[in-house]
């Protein structure tokens, strides 16, 4: 995180000033990819984030294999991040969240079964917005995307807009960056599904562009997040 720099004082206190003409002032420049918050903070623009996140998208109907592990029928990143986010997150939230869904991805076939149930509980929790489980919560939802691959299509708008408004309403600059990071990471991921129609997604990201007050860096993700499916919608025309 960074915070605005505190600027010098021209010149120490008690000196004497100088019948010399100072040589012009420029401006401070103005540092792109981030939008400031009424708190001084600076977020990552939503294409710095998407520049960041090295993942592959999913295609319609092909499951790409990207890592020697998804070999295993068994294999879930979803189980596989549950059981680190077990060991590292003790707060209340997380562990009844644990208690719930741990019989439910025993194994990636479980996860792919049970996985209307997790999303819900998923839902459930991050509805709360208790900030200490909230980092754990959104990325057990990224990586039940990438084990649902194309069946999380379906899970897309309900989870969008529960991600979304978690990061227009919550007073903490953490968990709205955790927000945005598993926003972008889902738009990345599942774009070459949304792109041959943007309508449902433009439809759900509108009241985030002044349809409903917003606050100004949630309005410019979902800007963001738009236009950069919008250019690879334009992409994909022109390849056409």
């Amino acid at each position: 995180m960074s915070r605005g720099a505190t600027g010098k004082p021209s010149a120490k206190p008690g000196a004497r000033s100088s019948s010399k003409p100072s040589s012009k002032v420029r401006a401070p420049k103005r540092t792109k990819g981030g939008t400031q918050s009424s708190r001084n903070h600076r977020f990552k623009g939503f294409s710095q984030r998407i520049a960041e996140l090295k993942i592959e998208p999913v295609r319609r109907g092909r499951n790409a294999i990207i890592d020697d592990a998804e070999l295993e029928s068994t294999f879930s990143y979803f189980r596989d991040s549950f059981l680190e986010w077990k060991e590292l997150n003790l707060s209340e939230n997380f562990v009844h969240f644990s208690r719930k869904v741990s019989p439910l991805c025993d194994s990636l076939p479980q996860v792919l079964h049970h996985s209307d149930r997790i999303i819900d509980l998923l839902v459930e929790f991050i509805e709360k917005g208790e900030k200490y489980s909230e980092e754990a919560l959104l990325s057990l939802l990224a990586h039940l995307a990438h084990d649902l691959g194309e069946r999380f299509e379906k899970h897309f708008e309900r989870v969008v807009k529960t991600v979304a408004h978690l990061a227009a309403t919550h007073a903490e600059i953490e968990v709205i960056e955790w927000s945005f990071t598993c926003l972008a990471w889902l738009f990345k991921y599942l774009s070459r599904l949304l792109v041959p129609d943007l309508r449902p997604t433009f439809d759900l990201i509108s009241p985030l562009l002044g349809r409903a007050q917003q606050k100004a860096f949630v309005a410019r993700f979902a800007a963001e997040s738009l236009s950069f499916l919008v250019r690879k919608a334009g992409a994909g025309y022109h390849r056409l």
